[in-house]
């Protein structure tokens, strides 16, 4: 062996020392990293899947702790959600005040950390779901009027409610203009087109009906709300004379998350004194992941009840 190959030889040792431990403790400093967090304050099925890919982006909802200012109010929980989302190295979304909290896209490393500010409260995933409608699988179950099935014809004729005066907000894949609810489709809102700045602002509304790609939720609404036009009266909804509101979650693939739901949900309690919303309904639905004193969908139905709105879900 020559004096230079002899030289390289114990350079590349001296250099594989230092290597070898950065890789070491590289993967330490990783496993310490996912090792350090708060199991309290994350849905179980997410933190699974964060600790069997801790490098992989995760879309989160994050709600935040109660604080109270010196002047005894409440600190905006959702903008506190976002700043510490963000410190943390992830993307805030969308403020979900309904929820004391906001979605994000982060890391599952930052997740982790993240579950162990003391402005976190829990952290749920943002999970999607699909929503499928058959209205020919259907047709052949309805073998009587729905009106006179549950017996709200006895509620109009004896009571005199038909819905007259008040809002039910369809918060469905939309509503497109048919007969039966004439001019009563009083206001529409989109919240399926993707917004192209963060935070996401509240989409416009428009007075006139936005159509409906999936059908499924004009089909809601001439159940709640259809008149007979179309059909010369056999066939109505229960409230007749109630107007809609649509809000749109669902997508023209039939898909949707529940942050998308939540904004929507959010729109209605900001707007129920405009359109005189008293009633939303949601025919949809996705299997609970936690407790409902937890679960985000779950404390927004209840936010919505305190504001003097009935919930009604599939």
């Amino acid at each position: 062996m020559d004096r230079n190959t002899g030289i390289r030889k114990t350079l590349w040792r001296w250099l594989a020392i230092p290597l070898a431990m950065s890789l070491i403790f590289g993967t330490l400093a990783s496993e310490s990293a996912a090792a350090s967090y708060d199991p309290s304050k994350i849905d179980p099925a997410l933190l699974a899947r964060v600790l069997a890919d801790p490098k992989a982006d995760f879309d989160v909802i994050v709600r935040t702790t109660t604080t109270a200012t010196s002047k005894g109010e409440r600190e905006d929980r959702a903008d506190r959600a976002g700043k510490a989302i963000n410190a943390q190295g992830g993307k805030a979304k969308h403020a979900l005040g309904i929820v004391g909290g906001a979605s994000a896209s982060i890391k599952g490393t930052h997740l982790l950390a993240l579950t162990r500010s003391k402005l976190v409260a829990y952290v749920f995933s943002d999970d999607p779901f699909a929503i499928s409608f058959d209205p020919a699988a259907g047709a052949a179950k309805a073998t009587a009027t729905q009106a006179t099935a549950i017996n709200a014809t006895r509620v109009w004729s004896e009571l005199g409610v038909t819905g007259r005066g008040i809002a039910v907000a369809v918060v469905d894949s939309g509503i497109a203009a048919h007969p039966d609810l004439g001019s009563r489709i009083v206001a529409a809102v989109d919240f399926t087109t993707p917004c192209a700045v963060t935070p996401c602002p509240a989409p416009a509304v428009s007075l006139v009906p936005l159509g409906d790609p999936g059908g499924h939720g004009t089909h809601v609404a001439g159940l709640i709300a259809g008149d007979g036009t179309s059909s010369g009266g056999a066939t109505t909804g229960v409230a007749p004379n109630a107007n809609v509101v649509d809000v749109r979650v669902i997508s023209a693939s039939g898909t949707s998350n529940t942050s998308t739901v939540l904004r929507g949900l959010q729109w209605v309690l900001a707007n129920r004194s405009t359109y005189n919303i008293r009633v939303v309904n949601m025919s949809l639905g996705r299997a609970p992941t936690t407790s409902y004193k937890q679960d985000p969908l779950a404390t927004a139905a209840e936010v919505l009840i305190f504001a003097g709105i009935s919930v009604v879900v599939s």
